[in-house]
């Protein structure tokens, strides 16, 4: 696979779409939320879940000693003056935090990560990573965010980030909210047309313009580079409708924080006026696709808010 798609440097700046709705209230229902959670728990390599900082965890008694599950329902995912919840599709063993400095007992360069975008949010620790390329796309390397796919880097904190991907990792009834990466209770959005106009149904994703004279909205979502069960596909059903092939710059890889882009065999897949690029051999037998859509003359050196799309090695 080529360090850049087809070779060229890409350019993607990203703007918040609309707001999503949370339900008024938090289901207290343990049993619901545990049968949830301990399936992603039970099927997991045992790197994902040795109950350190960042592993799964469906209750505390998951994580080692002193840790605690940040997962649905649990008092450092919700906040309860805004009435939602956003937690990690696996949950995540941590602590409670208020500073950075009161993680770093846990780990060298951890992160106090806030559940929700309020400044009512509880928060919690998350495991420290470093962004970049280490392992053959889509392989997950287990010593990047305990390999889970569920997380990833962020290029942008240096952290392993919740990343559900897609509404099917999230508990029956909930959404995974496309900006943040976590799973919101109660959440209801339409599906995510990535590769569409804007505005991107209801779901709050994160918006990719084209450079040109006339800029043109596309619709995406955040998710973790290398997890093939994201972008609306189950990682197995051919042809795949997306896949998480977009990086925030070069260099970045497998594990780390990307979004979603619309798969195609011709350009007519397409939204006007992006075009069929194509994938590599190993992306196309993948997805079962021929290419990848990005919109036609891509011109980003004016603009200070963009960012390189890299692919991963």
């Amino acid at each position: 696979m080529s360090a850049i798609a087809g070779g060229t440097a890409y350019f993607i700046a990203f703007n918040a779409g609309p707001d999503v709705t949370a339900a008024p209230s938090i289901s207290s229902d343990d049993a619901a939320v545990d049968a949830h959670q301990e399936a992603h728990v039970a099927w997991a390599p045992p790197h994902e879940a040795d109950g350190l900082l960042g592993a799964r965890c469906a209750r505390d008694l998951d994580c080692s000693a002193g840790l605690r599950c940040a997962r649905k329902g649990a008092d450092l995912t919700v906040d309860a003056a805004r009435g939602e919840d956003d937690y990690p599709a696996a949950g995540i063993c941590t602590l409670p935090c208020t500073t950075n400095d009161d993680c770093l007992t846990l780990a060298e360069g951890a992160v106090c990560h806030a559940a929700t975008p309020h400044a009512s949010s509880p928060r919690y620790c998350l495991e420290p990573c470093r962004a970049g390329a280490t392992t053959r796309w889509p392989a997950l390397d287990p010593a990047k965010c305990h390999g889970r796919a569920d997380l990833a880097c962020s290029d942008a904190t240096n952290a392993c980030e919740p990343s559900c991907g897609d509404d099917a990792n999230c508990a029956s009834g909930d959404a995974c909210e496309p900006t943040r990466g976590a799973c919101r209770s109660g959440l209801a959005h339409g599906a995510v047309d990535v590769g569409g106009g804007a505005p991107c149904g209801s779901g709050g994703a994160w918006m990719m313009p084209s450079m040109g004279e006339a800029p043109t909205l596309y619709c995406t979502e955040a998710c973790t580079i290398g997890a093939l069960a994201a972008c609306g596909w189950d990682g197995r059903s051919s042809p795949a409708p997306a896949g998480c092939l977009l990086a925030r710059r070069t260099g970045l890889g497998a594990g780390d924080r990307g979004d979603c882009a619309r798969l195609c065999d011709r350009d007519a897949d397409c939204a006007s006026p992006s075009r069929c690029l194509p994938l590599s051999g190993e992306e196309a037998a993948t997805y079962g696709r021929a290419g990848w859509c990005w919109a036609k003359g891509n011109d980003a050196a004016s603009d200070p808010h963009a960012v390189t799309i890299g692919r991963a090695t």
